[in-house]
């Protein structure tokens, strides 16, 4: 991992199997890898405001991530500044919705969405 990323320590098995019974559709396989490999992190992405904080899962139960109620849609991360980093549920795409709710697919999977992140 690159050092300008701010990793936390891996995600618990029973944090995952927690956060997988209260999703309303199965996650992706590779932001559940994500979640195993770090519980959280904020780093740089290639778009928008260039840096992104992915939520950990105590994050997520602790309702951040419906600081924008999204029907349809799984928030996990933010950039900080008023826009939140999305999977929209159905399609599996990855958006980026503004506060005035803007939706912008970034990616057309969460494995597409990684390579933005240059984790290497």
């Amino acid at each position: 991992m690159s050092s300008s990323w701010q990793d936390n320590p891996p995600a618990e098995e029973s944090a995952i199997d927690n956060l997988l019974a209260g999703a309303e559709f199965e996650l992706p396989a590779a932001y559940l890898g994500l979640l195993r490999e770090t519980n959280g992190t904020v780093g740089p992405i290639a778009i928008g405001q260039g840096r992104i904080h992915i939520y950990s899962t105590r994050e997520l139960d602790g309702g951040l991530s419906s600081s924008i109620a999204l029907d349809g849609f799984f928030v996990f991360g933010t950039d900080g500044a008023g826009t939140a980093f999305a999977i929209r549920m159905g399609m599996m795409d990855v958006v980026m919705v503004t506060t005035t709710a803007i939706i912008t697919v970034i990616a057309p999977g969460f494995d597409e969405f990684l390579l933005m992140l240059e984790r290497s």
